[in-house]
């Protein structure tokens, strides 16, 4: 069985959902910027993970959570989500995403977060007035690491 641990996020409104079968999931929406982490993922790479999804040059919109699932909205210019990006990839043992889409959403770019995996989803909002695509920094992934056979 899998644990985790919540680095407390603000849970404005939280709520019990019952399921089909007799379990339980816990949702609600967050005022701040918060995830999920494994039980097993330590304190000084969660610290680095929070420090990237707070960063003051972004603008925090809301997000809501279903049990290990977060989903997270930002606002921003380019530079700002460039700095974002590159925070977020630099963070250890987590996977990090990118995509684009048009959001039917006020905000500039949307991150979703599945605990599980330690995986980050950025989808870059393609109708925000702010980002520039001309201008956007993808960071750069390394593979895994090469077996000397």
């Amino acid at each position: 069985m899998k644990t985790f641990a919540v680095i407390s996020p603000v849970a404005t409104v939280a709520v019990l959902l019952a399921c089909a079968a007799p379990a339980f999931a816990e949702a609600g929406s967050l005022d701040s910027p918060g995830v999920a982490f494994p039980g097993h993922y330590p304190k000084d790479a969660q610290d680095k993970v929070m420090a990237a999804l707070a960063r003051k040059d972004c603008k925090f919109l809301g997000g809501m959570f279903v049990n290990w699932f977060t989903t997270l909205r930002y606002g921003g210019d380019t530079k700002a989500l460039n700095l974002f990006l590159g925070d977020l990839a630099k963070c250890p043992g987590v996977t990090v995403h990118v995509g684009f889409k048009k959001l039917d959403d006020d905000c500039d770019w949307r991150v979703s977060h599945d605990a599980t995996d330690n995986r980050f989803q950025v989808e870059v909002n393609l109708n925000s007035k702010q980002v520039k695509l001309e201008d956007l920094y993808i960071p750069e992934a390394k593979g895994p690491v090469l077996k000397k056979e």
